[in-house]
């Protein structure tokens, strides 16, 4: 697993929020100095990242799922019998509640980038940056008026 988290804060992360800014908070993280509105944006992040790790890393670990729970199996193979590991369908089950839903790792950066639209003011390196797009400007909509009887239509 921490290979797989590795390369997510590594790969997912900065098109999130930018290179910039997640460079800088690793290297405030190291140092300890982070802002309250960096924590803000870490706390928002730290779900995307373990939910994404272990969504993607799943189906090559050896669980059980019961009523108590989600057990991870490590060892040796003879530790365990196979008839004890979660089937192909639970282990989808599981991995769709990861993914989508409300709980799911889609959901969190969703919310993730609705806060940075709302708060974008205190993320300078975010604006500055490919990660970050401004809401489109209201304005007047232009309909084109197409008929069925022309041989060309606006789109």
């Amino acid at each position: 697993m921490k290979g797989k988290i590795r390369d997510i804060e590594n790969r997912l992360i900065p098109k999130l929020i930018g290179k910039a800014q997640h460079n800088t908070l690793v290297s405030q993280l190291k140092a300890k100095t982070t802002t309250t509105d960096e924590k803000t944006l870490i706390a928002m992040l730290e779900p995307i990242v373990s939910k994404r790790a272990l969504y993607e890393q799943l189906p090559f670990m050896r669980i059980q799922v019961n009523e108590n729970g989600v057990f991870v199996f490590s060892g040796t193979d003879d530790v365990f019998k196979a008839s004890q590991l979660a089937g192909s369908d639970d282990v989808k089950v599981l991995r769709d509640s990861l993914e989508c839903g409300a709980l799911g790792y889609l959901s969190d950066e969703k919310e993730l980038k609705q806060y940075v639209i709302d708060n974008i003011g205190s993320y300078p390196l975010i604006a500055a940056s490919s990660a970050y797009t401004s809401r489109p400007a209201q304005g007047t909509v232009w309909t084109p008026e197409n008929t069925g009887c022309d041989k060309h239509f606006i789109v």
